[in-house]
């Protein structure tokens, strides 16, 4: 089963008692979790700053989509996510003194440019020229329980197929649009939205037809014809969305967006 880690709905399906379950993490979920944990130990603590080394939101945000891609590129290998998570963390806190890229790839085409220039046979260059999230001794010190609890070998194998709640996401908004949160509503409106969104989310708008025939309805031709139309239109929105250039025009607009934003919390606020 699929869902957040402290979900409700699971510990129902548990105590149902139905059928063995299996809990599994949403990547999503976790990847967030990542992001709130630094960003909480950076207020709590005022780790942020304009020095080299400070935890700052854009800091934060960079670790957390390193923690992500991480997962993400070792699909399956519980143990190889730890493994590059603590890669990531260990060559952000590096310097010339005390460089720690044990873990990064080896090899001439290594992402990491001290395991390049050692495949290569050349002097290593500076750390402040080449790291380009570096973490102070301090901060690395205070973030470390949450590399150390994120990167949990239980956490990871339950994370290992790198799904999301999305699908479900899609259900529930399928459900709320039939029937609102902000209208009281009866338990016979509610358990009818949740037939027909999870109709409309497995069968499409043909579900229609499927439902009229058992009431003894024939649906017209001019139906079928509807509703072929629109589960074709649905289709081909879908295939368009997931398209590369589409895929990277939204991430470039919420980038754009959260900059925008951190520009707006950090103007100083005009008297007179």
């Amino acid at each position: 089963m699929l869902s957040d880690g402290d979900s409700v709905a699971f510990k129902a399906v548990v105590d149902a008692n139905l059928y063995p379950v299996e809990k599994l993490e949403c990547v999503n979920h976790c990847d967030k979790r990542m992001g709130t944990a630094l960003r909480k130990k950076a207020k709590e603590e005022k780790l942020g700053g304009r020095h080299r080394g400070a935890l700052t939101a854009n800091a934060c945000t960079i670790l957390q989509s390193y923690y992500r891609n991480t997962i993400m590129k070792n699909l399956g290998k519980p143990d190889k996510m730890k493994e590059a998570i603590w890669a990531s963390f260990l060559h952000c806190s590096s310097t010339d003194d005390n460089p720690q890229h044990q873990q990064c790839p080896v090899g001439a085409d290594s992402s990491c440019f001290f395991q390049k220039a050692v495949a290569t046979g050349q002097e290593p260059p500076p750390h402040k020229d080449n790291v380009g999230t570096p973490l102070s001794a301090d901060v690395a010190r205070a973030v470390k329980p949450i590399y150390d609890r994120m990167s949990d070998v239980g956490l990871m194998a339950r994370i290992k197929h790198g799904r999301t709640q999305n699908a479900n996401e899609c259900v529930n908004g399928q459900i709320w649009a039939r029937c609102p949160k902000t209208v009281h509503v009866g338990a016979s409106r509610v358990n009818a939205a949740v037939a027909s969104a999870v109709s409309h989310f497995n069968q499409g708008c043909s579900h229609l037809s499927h439902v009229m025939k058992q009431l003894g309805v024939t649906p017209a031709e001019g139906l079928k014809d509807y509703q072929a139309r629109q589960d074709r239109r649905r289709c081909d929105q879908a295939e368009l969305a997931a398209q590369p250039e589409r895929k990277r025009s939204r991430k470039d607009k919420k980038r754009a967006s959260k900059s925008n934003c951190r520009r707006e919390k950090d103007r100083p606020m005009a008297l007179g």
